[in-house]
């Protein structure tokens, strides 16, 4: 029955086989035709598209020509107004007829035809008041007639030409009679006029018309028309009506129902409506009063969007777009007839090759059945007949004996071949059942050894892990699955550093990998440390039976507890030493490196100041000196850690002036603040005191950090910084000092970044920022916030902070000071403060009421005459202001004795060339820096004396007061030897000295200085020593000095930039006299000279 089912499956598959090849080469016609439908459809589409294109371009050469048309006679028409002399064209004959006028015509007229060649003229108005102008123009018009006549012949779809002019009349082509038609006023206000106006002048701007029903009855047209200018002003308009109607007989017919051709304007209007009925246009309408329903919603803007052939809904829509006007030539028509001749070619053809395969695949069917599938039906049989040992049944083919003869063959010595094997399976089965009796009982003996090792290997509490030679885990205890948490059968044949953490697994793999290839007695041994844990890894190798090494066996032991606190001590004093090592060497090394270079430019600016200098370059020496002498306690509160961690800090409490605090603070930022852009804000209240008892120095600093910080995080916008009192204001300043202290607030605002809610409470710790991305992004230390915070508390306030994510940040703290006696503040100043252009702010103005200074704004500089009688009168203008009119500042300002107060920007010099004038002119001024605050009052108080009008300038009396030569005594018949490697600094100290008339010997280094004094010649009263030098140091030559008797009391000073205690006690401890941390001034280095001689004697 299988055999049978197995034929009969054979030849079932056959014909299936026929049946698909048939439905594959079907497909694949079908495939074929189809793609040739719809490639001949494209094309079909493109012939068709390609006729409509070659109709409209026919359409389109009739509107150029009207266009040229035009163009020439609007150009004839332009020439003859502008150069009538140079045609001679005369006023035709006109007749009057009351108010209006027309074109006399000859009362014989012998040809009947003549109407034909002649235009006719009508208009309102006296011909007898005509000027010169309208006679010329109506001398043009009447010589258009020619021009009018050639155009209506060349183009024989035009119907009127006629020129309108704006002085009432018309000149209209062909002729018509007065009674038909006559000139009025809509001539010259219709729609298509009114159009025309609005041209520009130019040879290249013309008019289309909407469609339009002649009103002389020629059907729906359509006009083109033009300005004519008579020297670029507007005459008239040249115009030609085309009919629609011939256009449209130029077109191609329409034959089917369903199909139109339509040529539509920018305004949707039909122009042109071509139908199989070839009904022509009676009536204006539109695209969407004719338009099928799928095509409705496309106006004119949207079908120019569309391509040139598109398909919508069940429409083919093929266009073609006039560029001479924008006017869309569209043929519509179902695409089911489009389509019908290409479609029932494509089904004609299909029934066709549907045939023809048929019959091919018949003949082939019937043929193989013949030749092969009935001989291969016998053949099958033939097997199944030998495969049942009855072979002969079946009669073979002439050409499939030898066949057959095989088969018969092959089946015979099977049945052979399997008696044999029956016989040989059951000898095995009696061997197998022995073997396997055999392996049942050692295997039961396995069993019970693997189940003892197993419990002495859980009941271990390390962890024991079995590797093969590949590393690959074998076997483990239970400690170590309960150690990695996994279940047994998910381990085997992982490695150990896929299911340990990193390191305990790296150290497994690699004492693995070493104990298979070094033996030893007691194994391999590593300690392991992780991120939590610290583990004893012990490994050896593992052997068989047969001492074959077979793998490795590794024991963790977790040593956590006993190593963690000798780690953690040792740690702990490795860093406690680290820590003292590179602070000291930090310390040391910032020392001297940074002192050196202050060292040489403060004592430059000394040198530099005793020269002769221009008072803006005063300003700027005096600008750089106050920077130097910030930036020298700046890095003496940021070196000394010591003091910050210990909580040593010190204040030192002077009078000193918020104003120069507050200065002093924003010229030390003022360069970076304007280099990024940024507006800077200042403002000190009226009723905040001067002068206070504080430390100066520490208060610039706070300042400085916290502005630094502001600039630093802010991108764009602005920083302020603003001073006031936060106690009562109504009391005077005699009371304010008997009731002391007074509270004043100082904050500084920015419009930065800002800083998010849960960054802000440890931002007053050291070394920590609001994120530590900002130390890469901005830089900083982190302890410029923890510094200030101390210094604010040392002064009896506390920093407060206010600010959120995006918006900026306001830092702000209130302290009490102790205010001292200004007189300044008490003396009213007799001065009238004019300010140009601009006034000065509302605090500013506050400020000067509290002084008794009155200000007013002027606008122009001869409003200064006002106050030539005031006792002192000053301007103050910006630098920007003086370049407009220089001179007459000047003059002004020395004809009515004005002190001229130039204000600048802070970051940025003042022009040399307005400082030299003024200084020529010998004209009293004063330098104010931007933006102005406060403290500019007392700059003017000093630039104008209460006597006589004189420039004091500030800047230079302080720097005057530092440098006064009468302050330094007379060093005179004294020798020093200056030890000093560096050349800069070798120079500051020369001068100094010899400035105080000393003598002085200049050594590079500590062996040279022993050379000297090794002479006896020199007569050597003082040693300046520096300490840090090549070939020898400061130390090791006081050493050696001090080792020879005669200098035993040579004082020695030690002159270093190494400023720490330390640093002293060594000078001293070597042998020297006194210690001076550079930078070092001349009164501090006369009077320590002074102090070691006075001692010696």
């Amino acid at each position: 029955m299988f055999g049978k089912y197995s034929k009969e499956q054979v030849f079932s598959r056959y014909n299936r086989s026929v049946l698909a090849v048939f439905i594959v080469i079907t497909f694949i016609a079908v495939s074929i035709a189809s793609y040739r439908y719809f490639v001949e459809l494209d094309s079909y589409q493109a012939r068709e598209l390609r006729t409509l294109n070659t109709r409209a371009k026919q359409l389109e050469n009739t509107l150029i020509l009207g266009l040229k048309s035009i163009a020439g006679i609007k150009k004839f028409a332009n020439y003859h107004l502008s150069f009538p002399e140079e045609l001679l064209s005369t006023t035709p004959p006109l007749a009057q007829d009351g108010n209006e006028f027309y074109l006399k015509k000859n009362s014989r007229d012998s040809f009947a035809h003549r109407k034909n060649y002649r235009g006719s003229i009508t208009g309102i108005g006296q011909v007898a008041d005509f000027d010169e102008l309208q006679k010329q123009e109506l001398a043009m018009a009447n010589a258009l007639t020619p021009a009018f006549i050639i155009a209506k012949n060349s183009i024989k779809e035009s119907t009127w030409f006629y020129y309108v002019s704006l002085n009432q009349f018309v000149s209209l082509y062909p002729w018509i009679g007065r009674d038909s038609w006559r000139f009025s006023e809509h001539n010259l206000n219709n729609n298509n006029i009114n159009s025309i106006k609005t041209l520009l002048p130019g040879e290249n701007n013309f008019f289309w018309s909407p469609p339009y029903l002649d009103s002389a009855g020629k059907g729906l047209s359509s006009s083109l028309g033009t300005s004519v200018y008579r020297n670029k002003k507007l005459a008239g308009a040249v115009l030609m009506d085309f009919s629609l109607s011939s256009l449209s007989d130029g077109l191609p017919e329409v034959n089917k129902p369903n199909q139109g051709l339509v040529l539509i304007d920018e305004k949707n209007n039909i122009l042109i409506h071509k139908t199989a009925d070839n009904k022509a246009l009676s009536t204006k309408i539109t695209w969407q009063d004719i338009a099928p329903k799928q095509l409705i919603n496309y106006s004119y803007k949207r079908l120019n969007k569309l391509p040139n052939s598109y398909r919508v809904g069940s429409w083919l829509i093929q266009k073609y777009q006039l560029p001479i006007n924008g006017w869309v030539l569209l043929k519509y028509q179902p695409y089911q007839d489009f389509t019908a001749p290409i479609l029932n070619r494509f089904i004609v053809m299909l029934i066709l090759l549907f045939l023809g395969l048929f019959a091919f695949m018949s003949i082939i069917y019937v043929v193989t059945r013949k030749t092969f599938m009935k001989p291969t039906k016998e053949f099958i049989n033939h097997i199944e007949h030998c495969s049942q040992g009855d072979p002969g049944k079946v009669k073979p083919p002439a050409d499939w004996s030898y066949w057959f003869k095989i088969v018969e063959d092959i089946f015979g010595q099977n049945r052979t071949l399997l008696q044999q094997l029956k016989d040989q399976n059951i000898i095995l089965d009696t061997r197998v059942n022995e073997k396997t009796q055999a392996l049942r009982l050692k295997s039961e003996q396995h069993q019970r050894d693997y189940a003892l090792l197993r419990s002495v290997m859980d009941a271990i509490p390390d962890y024991i892990i079995f590797n093969d030679l590949d590393g690959a885990m074998i076997g483990y205890n239970k400690a170590f699955e309960t150690f990695v948490q996994a279940a047994s059968l998910d381990l085997i044949g992982k490695s150990s550093d896929e299911v340990v953490c990193l390191e305990l697994g790296q150290s497994l793999v690699s004492m693995s990998a070493a104990s298979l290839t070094r033996k030893t007695d007691q194994g391999l041994a590593q300690v392991v440390e992780t991120s939590s844990n610290t583990y004893e890894v012990f490994s050896n190798q593992l052997y068989s039976q047969t001492a074959e090494i077979v793998g490795t066996i590794n024991l963790v032991r977790d040593v956590t507890a006993q190593y963690a606190a000798n780690i953690a001590l040792e740690q702990a004093k490795n860093q406690a030493e680290y820590a003292n090592q590179a602070k000291s060497q930090f310390l040391a090394n910032m020392s001297h490196e940074i002192r050196t270079p202050i060292n040489a430019i403060k004592g430059m600016l000394f040198l530099l100041a005793r020269t002769r200098l221009t008072n803006e370059q005063k300003q700027h020496l005096l600008n750089a000196e106050g920077a130097s002498v910030s930036l020298l306690h700046l890095v003496d509160e940021v070196l000394d850690l010591a003091k910050i961690e210990s909580g040593n800090m010190s204040i030192v409490k002077m009078p000193e002036s918020i104003d120069e605090i507050v200065d002093q603070a924003v010229k030390l930022n003022i360069g970076m603040i304007s280099e990024k852009q940024l507006s800077l804000k200042i403002n000190i209240d009226f009723d905040v005191p001067d002068i206070v008892l504080t430390d100066g120095m520490r208060l610039v600093q706070v300042l400085t950090n916290l502005l630094n910080n502001a600039m630093k995080f802010t991108h764009q916008g602005e920083i302020s910084l603003s001073v006031e009192r936060v106690d009562s204001t109504t009391d005077s300043l005699e009371s304010t000092l008997a009731h002391s202290p007074v509270f004043v607030r100082f904050t500084v605002a920015d419009t930065g970044i800002g800083i998010a809610k849960d960054k802000q409470g440890h931002l007053f710790e050291a070394f920590r920022q609001a994120d530590e991305s900002m130390t890469r992004e901005y830089g900083g230390s982190g302890l410029g916030l923890s510094i200030c915070q101390q210094i604010v508390n040392l002064l009896s306030g506390e920093i407060s902070l206010k600010s959120e994510l995006g918006t900026g940040t306001i830092f702000n703290f209130v302290l009490p000071f102790n205010v001292v006696q200004d007189s300044s503040s008490k003396e009213a100043l007799a001065l009238t403060l004019c300010s140009f252009p601009q006034g000065l702010s509302a605090p500013l103005k506050e400020s000067l009421s509290a002084y008794q200074i009155k200000h007013v704004n002027i606008t122009s500089f001869s409003a200064l005459e006002n106050y030539k009688n005031d006792k002192h009168v000053a301007m103050i203008i910006d630098e920007e202001d003086i370049h407009e009119n220089p001179e007459e500042i000047y003059k002004t300002c020395l004809d009515n004795q004005v002190l001229l107060a130039i204000s600048h920007q802070m970051a940025k010099g003042i022009s040399s060339k307005i400082i030299e004038r003024i200084e020529t002119l010998k004209l009293p001024y004063v330098l104010l820096e931007k933006p102005l605050y406060r403290s500019f009052i007392r700059k003017l108080f000093l630039a104008v004396d209460n006597k006589s009008l004189v420039v004091k300038s500030i800047d230079n009396q302080l720097l005057a007061d530092k440098i006064n030569p009468q302050k330094i005594n007379n060093l005179k018949g004294i020798t020093v030897l200056l030890v000093e490697d560096n050349l800069v600094n070798q120079l500051v100290a020369k001068e100094l000295l010899r400035m105080m008339q000393a003598d002085v010997i200049i050594a590079e280094n500590g062996k040279e200085a022993l050379d000297v004094l090794a002479s006896k010649d020199q007569g050597i009263e003082v040693v300046l020593m520096d300490i840090q030098m090549p070939v020898m140091d400061g130390l090791t030559a006081t050493r050696k000095i001090r080792q020879q008797k005669e200098f035993d009391h040579l004082p020695i000073i030690a002159m270093t930039a190494h400023a720490r205690q330390e640093d002293k006690e060594r000078s001293f401890a070597a042998g020297m006299n006194k210690h001076m941390a550079k930078p070092i001034n001349a009164e501090l280095l006369l009077s320590g000279i002074l102090e070691v001689l006075h001692k010696k004697t």
